[in-house]
């Protein structure tokens, strides 16, 4: 069977910047396509082409790449303005391209209206968007959900150092939830931009997913896109909200599981059609309550265990990127 082309534009360090290392798109996606038996993958690195040649000439060598390549799928997740809609619609009447949305919620009016257009297909990890882009004539949209890759995040075989863990950033209200946990005598680790033990490698990450008894998730928090979010962390609220509209699935509620991990969230949009809640993952949906089942779960090792074992069987059936993209790429005809 021939294997069907695809190039792939997309992010390669974060925030375009290499100094970060690589991106979440790189260790996830890239390599899940890689992973697809029937696809030949090639990269197209504007970042590093941008750089060195400009925004100009950057998309002159993509529409040549489209040329001589001949790709069936180009797979685009756009940053913000590095590409010209005039070279990505040229390169639509050509071929199939894809664009993966994953902040189209907040960005809707700003930015994601005016480039779906260019794509012949999209996706969004947001139902509820959809029928803004029907509202504009699109409807070629695939709701989707995010997913990781266990060649990436897998299971180690390493001793449970850390009592209760947190990896990521300090935004919104959680700096202050965590102080409320340790002034509450529970023994919480944490790690990211704005803690200070900081930023960790990605191997590190993963590490201490495995090392961790308890890995606590905040998919967003009671404030995030509210005034407090700009009040100095010492006077933000502790409640959590879990039922705030525009709290989605992030992509730790994933990756926990992937690793082996025990996983306890707030809860998110569509996060039991994910996961059997109670049985594959926990979710907690007040303060009071993530600090009882913290106490509890850490009492209670063969029941977390039992739980954290679910979760991995599921997330490695269900939610890798390598079977949503399968799922997508047949639903648009790429494959």
């Amino acid at each position: 069977m021939k294997k069907k082309r695809v190039l792939y534009t997309a992010l390669k360090y974060p925030y375009a910047k290499p100094s970060l290392g690589l991106s979440y798109e790189y260790y996830n996606i890239l390599d899940s396509l890689r992973q697809i038996k029937t696809l030949e993958v090639v990269e197209f690195d504007w970042v590093t082409l941008f750089k060195k040649h400009g925004r100009r000439k950057m998309n002159e060598l993509l529409f040549q790449k489209v040329k001589t390549y001949k790709p069936d799928l180009v797979f685009f997740s756009i940053f913000r303005e590095e590409f010209n809609k005039e070279v990505v619609r040229e390169i639509s009447s050509r071929t199939l391209t894809y664009n993966w949305f994953c902040d189209d919620l907040w960005r809707f009016d700003t930015y994601a209206k005016n480039w779906a257009p260019c794509f012949s297909h999209i996706s969004t990890l947001n139902e509820e968007v959809v029928p803004k882009y029907k509202s504009i004539g699109y409807e070629r949209v695939v709701v989707t959900q995010p997913a990781c890759n266990p060649r990436m995040y897998q299971k180690l075989k390493v001793k449970k150092m850390w009592p209760v863990s947190f990896v990521g950033q300090t935004h919104s209200n959680r700096k202050r939830i965590v102080t409320e946990l340790k002034r509450r005598n529970i023994k919480i680790a944490t790690w990211g931009q704005g803690w200070r033990n900081g930023v960790v490698s990605f191997g590190k990450m993963v590490k201490i997913f495995n090392q961790s008894k308890i890995n606590i998730n905040f998919t967003d928090t009671s404030f995030s896109f509210r005034f407090g979010r700009f009040l100095p962390w010492f006077f933000q609220p502790i409640n959590i909200e879990s039922s705030m509209p525009t709290t989605i699935l992030n992509g730790r509620v994933f990756e926990v599981p992937m690793c082996g991990g025990f996983l306890l969230t707030d809860s998110a949009r569509n996060l039991e059609k994910c996961f059997d809640i109670g049985k594959e993952i926990v979710v907690y949906d007040s303060l009071e309550d993530l600090v009882e089942k913290i106490n509890y779960y850490l009492k209670n090792d063969k029941k977390r265990d039992k739980i954290a074992k679910a979760g991995h069987e599921r997330a490695q059936k269900d939610h890798t990127y390598k079977k949503r993209f399968t799922e997508i790429f047949e639903r648009i005809g790429a494959l």
